[in-house]
């Protein structure tokens, strides 16, 4: 049996308001961590990326499918929140106006879950 068939997989949830950074982050996560992450659509660890709007910043940008205004984005980013917050794994990525200073944030989250989650 090969290594990574006997140790046991964890997931976790990246989600988050409207121009949070989750696509960016989970680019750079896979490209950071490597072999120990694989990008799934659903998981059981939740890391919630605040909407840039949540901090005044414009969302528009990376996204052509984007169509939210401002306080939609708010109102999104609140909405997901309260729904993933009663997870018992949530944690929370707070909008910084450095977008590095908050994938930073985002990286420590999940090597901490990581780390917590390893046998």
């Amino acid at each position: 049996m090969r290594k990574n068939e006997t140790q046991k997989r964890r997931r976790v949830v990246v989600t988050g308001g409207p121009g949070g950074g989750k696509t960016t982050a989970l680019d750079f996560f896979r490209r950071e961590i490597g072999a120990q992450i694989v990008i799934v659509p659903e998981a059981a660890t939740m890391i919630f990326f605040e909407s840039a709007a949540v901090g005044g910043m414009g969302i528009e940008g990376g996204n052509p499918i984007r169509s939210e205004s401002m306080d939609e984005a708010v109102e999104l980013n609140s909405r997901l929140r309260a729904i993933w917050e009663k997870h018992p794994n949530f944690m929370v990525v707070a909008h910084d106006p450095s977008f590095f200073k908050e994938i930073g944030r985002g990286l420590d989250a999940l090597s901490e879950t990581i780390r917590k989650l390893s046998p």
